[in-house]
């Protein structure tokens, strides 16, 4: 029983890790992230979630990678983009980047 377990852990661990170890080739140039989306889509099965006027503001990609992971593809696809990403289980979230800069307040003393 307990090697069942063992086995069936194993398996489960390996599916999973192997999800992340999909491999992705890409030649294209000056073509938009849509495109590249479904690139990717159509290679790996993962989904991407975001707002298509988000999309208006980004630069068309060039990019060549031949058998490379997915984060690698996606950190190449979105340098020097307004966006950034996160990966939740087999979907990619897309969103815009925060605003860099601090916004600093004074500091107000209080006497009572």
């Amino acid at each position: 029983m307990k090697l069942t377990a063992i086995l069936i852990l194993s398996f489960i661990l390996q599916v999973h890790a192997a999800g992340y170890a999909q491999k992705v080739s890409l030649s294209k140039t000056e073509a938009p992230l849509r495109q590249i989306f479904k690139e990717i889509n159509k290679q790996t099965g993962y989904k991407f979630l975001y707002n298509t006027q988000m999309l208006q503001e980004t630069r068309p990609v060039s990019i060549e990678v031949l058998n490379a992971s997915i984060p690698d593809v996606l950190e190449k696809c979105f340098e020097g983009q307004p966006l950034t990403y996160r990966i939740i289980d087999r979907t990619i979230v897309v969103r815009k980047k925060k605003k860099s800069g601090s916004i600093c307040r004074p500091l107000i003393h209080c006497r009572h």
